[in-house]
This record gives structure tokens, sequence and C-alpha cells, in this order.
């Protein structure tokens, strides 16, 4: 049997595999290696996912998690894993190569990610041959839930939000000016702050606001990095990811505007995962 788990900034999933059969499923806190050391994320493995997997012997652990794109972060995550799964090969990749073999397989295409981060890449059926740095929510991740709730954040404290909206949405959080610092400044976490507003958008996209709020993100996604590609409106291109897979009317707006046809939205990539390695399984 096998395990494949799915890592962003908010939560991990973790799914054991007797090839194409899914046996359990758990979850956890993500385990970005930008914001937990290893002895943390090991502590999590022996407290949350091992007593779940109980006596199921484990042959190979696929991880696919954001922030694992450098050496040393993989070093993190494979410290973390290796004193539970001693019996185990341990394959660690960045989320965005997961994303890409989720949504094509062994075929090429764009893959695009719009979750809590965002990212994208070129992918040839094996490798990924060309990716614009996502520069995580301080720089980039424009398109991405953080990015959208920043968006929001920053309109709400500099008084750029129309007054109607702004007394419902005082209602509804009831945040003080120093709250919101607090959250941001303070926060170990604070993309999962800035994404947490996303359900409310949702719920209220309706609103020209909001939905411009949403366009606009999504449209600085396309423009900074899907557009900088060779060949991108002759490629498929697809996307993964719970804000990609809400927002999927905007988005396929936007995409419109820049001369792609998005050809599939999964809201996240485990059942193509799945898929994937119960091919070599």
């Amino acid at each position: 049997m096998h395990v494949i788990a799915d890592s962003g900034s908010t939560k991990t999933e973790w799914v054991l595999c007797d090839k194409n059969r899914v046996i359990k499923t758990v979850e956890t806190i993500g385990f970005n290696p930008y914001y937990y050391a290893s002895h943390v994320l090991e502590e999590i493995v022996h407290t949350h996912l091992l007593p779940n997997i109980g006596d199921h012997s484990v042959s190979d652990i696929y991880f696919y998690g954001s922030g694992c794109s450098t050496e040393n972060n993989q070093n993190i995550i494979i410290n973390a894993l290796v004193p539970c799964f001693q019996n185990s090969k341990i394959h660690i990749y960045h989320d965005l190569l997961g994303a890409a073999r989720s949504l094509f397989g062994n075929k090429a295409g764009i893959a695009g990610i719009l979750g809590t981060g965002s990212n994208s890449c070129v992918y040839d059926g094996t490798n990924i041959t060309h990716n614009v740095p996502s520069l995580g929510y301080f720089f980039g991740d424009d398109g991405s839930g953080s990015n959208i709730g920043k968006r929001l954040i920053n309109n709400y404290l500099k008084g750029d939000f129309p007054d109607p909206l702004k007394k419902d949405f005082d209602n509804h959080f009831a945040y003080s000016f120093e709250y919101i610092l607090n959250q941001i400044y303070s926060n170990e976490s604070p993309v999962k702050f800035f994404a947490s507003f996303n359900p409310y958008i949702y719920d209220h996209i309706k609103s020209e606001y909001y939905k411009n709020l949403v366009y606009s993100s999504f449209s600085d996604f396309f423009k900074l990095n899907i557009c900088k590609y060779p060949d991108y409106q002759k490629l498929p291109t697809k996307f993964i990811g719970s804000i990609a897979y809400i927002f999927s009317d905007i988005l396929k707006e936007v995409a419109f505007l820049y001369g792609i046809s998005i050809t599939g939205i999964d809201k996240n990539p485990m059942e193509g995962l799945i898929k994937f390695h119960s091919k070599s399984a």
C-alpha cells in the first residue's frame, strides 16, 4: 500500500491507497516547510496520522506540498516523516507537479493552482518546463484566496469600501482595526486569515464590488503569470484549487479575454493523483 499526501498552506490530505482503491483518508494541518520546523511536523504525524494508519504496511509515501520546491524545504518534510515511516520510500514533490500530474497525467498543458495560494507551470507530460515563480502571499499569489482577501482588507482598512457593504461586513465579522492588524502581523500564518474571507465573498458575489475584487485578482494572475509562457494560447489550460472551483465562472470569463480556453477545473488534485500513481503501483 502507499500514501499520497496533498499539502497546502491550510491543510494536508493523506490518503492510504491499495493501487487505485482508497483505504482511508486523514486530514491534518498544512505541512508548509516555510511555516513549521521538522520536529513540529513529526509530532503531528505521530499524533494524528500514524494512529489512523494502524497496522497497514506503507511501501511508499508520495508527498506533494506547498513550499516544497527547494531541496532544503523538501528535507524538512523528509526529516519529519522518516522517523515515523522507517521502512517506507519517501518521495517529496512540489505541489505544482502534483497539480500537473493530476490534471494532465502524461499529457502536456498549462496547469494552474488557485487555492489559498497560487502558482502555474507548463508541463510536458513528464516534467515542468516553465514556471513563473509565485513568490508567495507577500509579493505575489495573484488570483489566490489569500490575495483576494488581502485586497479586500486593504480596501476596508483604507476606507475604500462602499458604505452599504461595509455595514453588512461589520455586522458579520465585528473585527476591530487592532484585531485585523494583529491577525496580519502577529499571526503565525496570515495567509489563512486573508483566505478566510472568501466564503463571505462567494456568498455576496452578485455584488459588483465583490465580483470586481475577484476579477481583478484573476486578471493580474493571467497577465503576470500565464501570459508569460510560450504558446500559452495554444496549450490546453486546466486549474486546480478551491478558489478556481468556486469562482469558476469569473475565472473562465477572465481567461477568455486573454485568449485562453480553460478545459478543466478540479477542486483538489487527489482523485487525479490516485489515478496517476495507481498505474505505477
